[in-house]
């Protein structure tokens, strides 16, 4: 949810696109008071193009991801999960197809210290008693 304040007492609810049906717009180089938000490429986007400087409000919550449609789309699991996935299914081989005990082990080690990244990194992103500058 993002909210866009022009002064203290006007605040409004920008309403959230989808990154493709937003991109044919941010081409326009229309500029005035935002209506729309989205965030692709690492990026937070608005359309029109913000005339002046105006105070938003973001309030994040946990992002519900889409189903996997296809291996070569670009979902969150194998971008920021592609190693953990990885480590995975090289331990589910060792153990169930190969029968290999030790390298089963180191599979599963490496899995664990995947699994622990992954999770510190969340940790981090989710601490709430420090401000994290954007490249907004």
């Amino acid at each position: 949810m993002c909210y866009l304040s022009s002064d203290q007492h006007h605040k409004f609810a920008l309403e959230c696109k989808d990154h493709v049906s937003l991109e044919p717009l941010l081409s326009s180089e229309q500029q005035g008071t935002p209506i729309y938000y989205s965030y692709f490429d690492r990026k937070l986007h608005f359309y029109p193009t913000p005339d002046r400087a105006y105070q938003i409000q973001l309030i994040l919550s946990p992002l519900r991801l889409s189903e996997i449609e296809s291996v070569d789309e670009e979902h969150p699991w194998f971008v920021h999960a592609f190693d953990l996935i990885k480590a995975r299914a090289k331990y589910e081989l060792y153990k169930n197809i190969l029968k290999d005990p030790d390298c089963a082990t180191a599979a599963y080690n490496d899995f664990n210290e995947q699994l622990h990244e992954l999770r510190a990194e969340t940790s981090q992103r989710h601490n709430v008693t420090r401000i994290i500058p954007t490249d907004f």
